[in-house]
């Protein structure tokens, strides 16, 4: 604490100029804090310009773009009219008084805070503070999106994002299943993230990264944050397609042809969504024909699988063993030795 009775904040900046949003809104809008016989604390910003106190009081949504964080105070501002429209009177009190500490209700709210000493560096004590801190990945900013309250329409929402919040646990754990992981995946050693980000880019590189998302550091974020602020898309839809997903490499694993040879593809390099490519619109056994002549094609030598008796097929094979050379550069012995692994039979139309 200054001399002066203010407190340098040295972490926590942006919970406090929320809740002063927050309380902002509710005095602007319906004159909440009258009605308590309340006040604000004060905040005052050392580098942030004319982003002080008085904006703050006086949040004007037309000045938005007047600098980035008039624009940043703004979209606060929006989201908590949007959270405040939606509920009555008494539960807007009820937040409010939550903040305040007021009455029975607010006794239950403690805010926990540290005071540093006066021999501390602050600067030295919030670099301690924010240093090593773990970034949010995609999956987490993505959950985040499909269970944002502004992206869910009709009055059932929030049976809606219940419903999405539970399937999404359950699809994570579904991925946590080992085998089934390193059939979808080639990643080895320790877990890097949430396993159900897997599905999430596997549909948006399927339907094409829009452009403006690509070179992101969060790119698949950035497409279905670009997708999700369209009138015309529908959120449930493209929950839908995530499950659908799953339900379409599950379908793979359990099929035990299909389990051998999208397993050999996808350990030779091939992507999963140029395997997905293969099968739209095409029935089960077609999928099957079309992976077993990718094989063939890549490994053994040109040739329609369809066109060719169990002899010509078996001579092309021969005539592939018969040229190949064990050496450190020769990567083809390891794959055929892989396949005849799997077990060739699979490359033969039943």
């Amino acid at each position: 604490m200054h001399d002066d009775g203010k407190y340098e904040v040295v972490d926590g900046q942006q919970r406090l100029t929320t809740i002063y949003i927050l309380l902002t809104y509710l005095q602007n809008k319906y004159k909440m804090l009258d009605v308590l016989d309340k006040t604000r604390f004060r905040l005052t910003f050392e580098t942030r310009g004319k982003t002080n106190d008085t904006f703050l009081a006086d949040i004007n949504l037309e000045r938005a773009n007047e600098n980035i964080d008039f624009f940043h105070i703004c979209e606060a501002y929006r989201a908590i009219e949007d959270w405040c429209s939606q509920r009555d009177g008494n539960q807007r009190l009820t937040l409010l008084q939550h903040f305040l500490n007021d009455d029975e209700v607010g006794k239950n709210v403690k805010v926990i805070w540290f005071q540093l000493s006066d021999a501390e560096n602050a600067v030295d004590v919030f670099t301690r503070l924010n240093v090593g801190k773990i970034p949010l990945t995609d999956d987490e900013l993505i959950r985040a999106l499909f269970l944002r309250r502004q992206n869910i329409s009709g009055s059932d929402h929030e049976a809606l994002q219940l419903r999405i919040a539970h399937e999404w646990d359950q699809l994570e754990k579904s991925l946590q299943s080992d085998p089934f992981w390193y059939f979808i995946s080639n990643e080895v050693g320790p877990k890097k993230h949430n396993r159900i980000k897997f599905l999430f880019d596997f549909v948006a590189r399927f339907e094409g990264l829009p452009a403006d998302a690509r070179n992101y550091p969060y790119e698949i974020f950035h497409a279905y944050n670009l997708k999700l602020k369209k009138d015309q898309t529908c959120l449930e839809a493209e929950w839908l397609k995530i499950k659908q997903a799953y339900m379409m490499l599950e379908e793979w694993y359990e099929d035990r042809t299909l389990y051998h040879i999208v397993g050999f593809l996808i350990q030779k390099g091939t992507s999963i969504a140029e395997l997905r490519k293969l099968s739209k619109d095409n029935t089960k056994y077609d999928f099957k024909k079309k992976l077993r002549q990718k094989i063939f094609d890549e490994v053994i030598g040109s040739g329609s699988l369809v066109d060719m008796n169990h002899e010509e097929i078996t001579k092309s094979v021969g005539n592939k063993l018969e040229v190949l050379e064990y050496g450190r550069h020769n990567s083809n012995i390891r794959t055929l030795l892989l396949l005849f692994n799997v077990d060739f039979c699979f490359l033969t139309l039943q």
